[in-house]
């Protein structure tokens, strides 16, 4: 008995040190680390003291952006993405921004705000330095001082601060002009509507008409007239440059109407009917080019009935007006005596602005000199060439016959394409 008492003081002995040690340790300083005694306030210090990085909750289009006592939530600068950066820590408002760098240097991209266009038409967006993005209307691909019609070509011009301009052309001429006809009806009354089914024409494209009755008051029929031997031949009418030409401003695939010029079927000014008409109508589509387009044609035709002309004397008896650009020409001319009357000599000559026979080189564009003595005239045809107009001139053909007995008439044709 006596030695299982000493047994237990032994032991006791021993446990002693181990209870002491959990209620009697020392304060220790904030941030000790060595393996010493630690009571409960030291350790709940130290724990309240020591950031634990990561445990904050950002909220959406942030990420933690400091880590370390305070946890600091953040929307990231561009520069801050790294490859772990996931589509999730981008601005949820990326719908109403883009990303872009202005400056086109290594700053930061910049987030900036798409602004609300208007639903007016087609608009891009324009960077304004120190104002962001901003709203400009495209308006049929002409910018600058020209008109914003559909199927106009623009072109560069250093006549104006503006650097496009509209050149007022239907592109459908630039591949080359594709004719057609048919019988047509025209209404009548005002903005007189023509009727062609399937016609496939575009804004701007020429149309002339012709009948052997009347066409609806309003509208000018290209001439005929027949010659000697009984050849109809469309044509202008002799006082006329050139065919009366209207400008297509189509209303659907089988309709249109038709204006005085290219400008006015553009701004919706179309030709007024006040009769019906009469006989068939038949329209020529395409067959001409615009005025100003590439293929424009400018003629007229002086008939053998034109009056008289005096022996030996320099007589206009024909003429065109040419506005500037590059013009490939030609035509003919003849001479015809009455009964009994004979020719000596013909002189002929075409040039811009003059009225009278070359009397020294070059001083007209063609210029001829015939000997004959046929009492029925003669006729003979000018070289096509190509000559520059600087600025709206006539191009003036002069004949100057030298003749006896009876009278004699100058007569022929001038002709003009648009290069």
């Amino acid at each position: 008995m006596f030695k299982k008492l000493l047994l237990a003081a032994a032991l006791a002995l021993f446990a002693l040190p181990a209870l002491a040690q959990n209620t009697q340790c020392s304060d220790r300083t904030l941030g000790d680390n060595t393996n010493a005694c630690a009571n409960t306030r030291f350790v709940q210090a130290q724990i309240a003291a020591t950031a634990i990085p990561g445990f904050i909750t950002c909220p959406a289009n942030q990420f933690v952006n400091v880590i370390g006592a305070s946890s600091v939530c953040a929307q990231p600068a561009f520069s801050n993405l790294s490859g772990r950066a996931t589509l999730a820590q981008l601005p949820q408002g990326i719908a109403n921004s883009i990303w872009i760098n202005p400056t086109g240097s290594t700053a930061d991209m910049q987030n900036v705000a798409v602004p609300a266009c208007a639903n007016d038409g087609v608009h891009a967006l324009v960077y304004v330095n120190a104002s962001g993005l901003q709203c400009a209307t495209i308006t049929s691909g002409v910018t600058g001082s020209g008109a914003s019609t559909v199927n106009d070509l623009a072109a560069f011009t250093n006549t104006t601060s503006s650097a496009i301009t509209s050149l007022g052309f239907n592109k459908n001429q630039i591949p080359g002009i594709i004719p057609s006809t048919a019988a047509v009806t025209i209404s009548n009354g005002a903005n007189a509507v023509v009727t062609h089914t399937a016609h496939g024409r575009s804004l701007g494209d020429t149309v002339y008409f012709t009948t052997p009755g009347a066409l609806p008051t309003g509208l000018t029929p290209v001439s005929t007239f027949t010659d000697g031997n009984s050849h109809t031949s469309l044509i202008a009418s002799p006082t006329a440059a050139n065919s009366q030409l209207y400008y297509i401003a189509p209303i659907n695939a089988n309709t249109y109407n038709v204006a005085t010029s290219l400008a006015n079927a553009k701004a919706g000014t179309f030709v007024t009917t006040s009769s019906a008409g009469s006989g068939t109508q038949t329209a020529f589509e395409g067959v001409f080019a615009c005025a100003g387009c590439v293929g424009e044609y400018i003629f007229n035709v002086t008939q053998i009935t034109n009056g008289n002309v005096t022996s030996g004397a320099d007589t206009v008896f024909n003429t065109i007006s040419l506005t500037a650009g590059m013009w490939k020409i030609s035509g003919s001319h003849g001479v015809f005596g009455a009964a009994g009357t004979t020719f000596s000599t013909s002189h002929a000559s075409i040039g811009l602005g003059i009225t009278t026979i070359c009397g020294t080189p070059f001083c007209a564009t063609q210029d001829w000199h015939l000997a004959t003595n046929n009492a029925n005239g003669v006729l003979f045809s000018f070289n096509e060439i190509i000559i520059p107009v600087f600025s709206t001139t006539s191009l003036n053909a002069v004949c100057e016959p030298v003749f006896t007995v009876s009278t004699a008439t100058c007569f022929g044709d001038l002709h003009a394409i648009r290069q």
